[in-house]
């Protein structure tokens, strides 16, 4: 742009010129006429000469107009094409701009995403080792029904140990040395494990923060960083953890009794424990069951400990020492 305004300032100046020489021109003419008559001949030559020179100067005024003419018609070309790069330009600019916006827009998304994936992750955490605790009461139960039944015991039922003594009736009538060897396997239980319902009402609280995930393996390592994460935050206070470390303690001993009797690993460590709503299901189940009807089916059904609790004063505390909940003796 800036070399098109020089070369047509450059033209005007040189069209400019020429124009004053001509002048100049005309003026040396008049005056030469008049100071010099000279002959005819003298003055026609001059005249010639000076007619051609000022033909040469209007052909270089012609050239020079072209120039500019054509010079100006480039520079408008210009102009509108520079136009067009600035209309195009704010476009690209106005585009970016937008562009710049979603990518922010992202960026604020993800970043929520981010803090929304931590606090799923920590809430995971936290229902896992949970979980993990309550399913402490699930497994013992299993376990000890698993002791007490023998080969007798359905890997498919879901068994709750306040209704051993039907099992062991009902279940074993039509063997009754199998009968016999469970009452005994029942009895050793009973005298070396008491009932208390502080261990019921640990499992109970806990119960009432589980969502959704059912039945983690269990092992003596993940009961232990399930008890030390919730410590950590502030879940269990320190007469839970010691609740939980007796519950883990009798967890272990069942585990021991069934391999001492030769019996098989138990599998998935039974259905989950709704410790506020189902205690009505497991009189349904087994009542269903003592009548002839369908079975329940994998580790089936829930638990109620509070409800269970008031039902083993009724049918068991003559029994045992009176609490509700399994308690290992030091």
């Amino acid at each position: 742009m800036k070399m098109i305004h020089y070369t047509l300032k450059e033209i005007k100046k040189d069209l400019a010129a020429t124009k004053s020489e001509n002048e100049v021109l005309k003026k040396k003419i008049r005056h030469q006429s008049r100071k010099n008559p000279g002959t005819t001949m003298d003055r026609n030559h001059d005249q010639n000469n000076i007619e051609d020179e000022i033909r040469r100067n209007k052909e270089r005024i012609a050239s020079l107009e072209k120039d500019l003419r054509e010079s100006l018609r480039s520079n408008k070309d210009l102009k509108d094409r520079i136009n067009a790069l600035e209309k195009e330009i704010q476009t690209l600019k106005d585009e970016n701009e937008l562009l710049n916006k979603q990518l922010q827009e992202m960026k604020d998304d993800n970043e929520s995403m981010k803090k929304r994936m931590e606090i799923l992750e920590k809430e995971n955490e936290h229902q896992k080792a949970v979980l993990i605790i309550v399913q402490i009461g699930t497994a013992i139960q299993r376990k000890l029904c698993k002791y007490v039944l023998g080969e007798c015991f359905k890997e498919r039922y879901f068994y709750t140990f306040k209704e051993i003594d039907i099992y062991v009736q009902q279940d074993l009538r039509h063997d009754k040395k199998a009968q016999e060897s469970a009452r005994k396997r029942l009895k050793e239980i009973r005298e070396k494990i008491p009932w208390n319902q502080r261990l019921v009402d640990s499992l109970q609280k806990l119960n009432r923060t589980r969502i959704g995930i059912a039945h983690p393996d269990l092992s003596s390592e993940n009961i232990q960083q399930a008890t030390d994460y919730l410590k950590k935050e502030n879940i269990l206070d320190k007469g839970m953890v010691d609740n939980v470390n007796e519950l883990k303690q009798l967890w272990k001993t069942s585990e021991e009794w069934l391999k001492a009797a030769g019996g098989s690993e138990d599998g998935p460590e039974g259905g989950t424990m709704n410790l506020s709503t189902a205690g009505r299901q497991n009189q349904d189940t087994y009542a269903s069951r003592a009548a002839g009807g369908p079975k329940d089916g994998p580790e089936g059904g829930t638990m109620n400990l509070s409800t269970a609790g008031r039902q083993n004063q009724n049918t068991y505390a003559s029994r045992a020492t009176g609490g509700h909940y399994l308690h290992t003796k030091a």
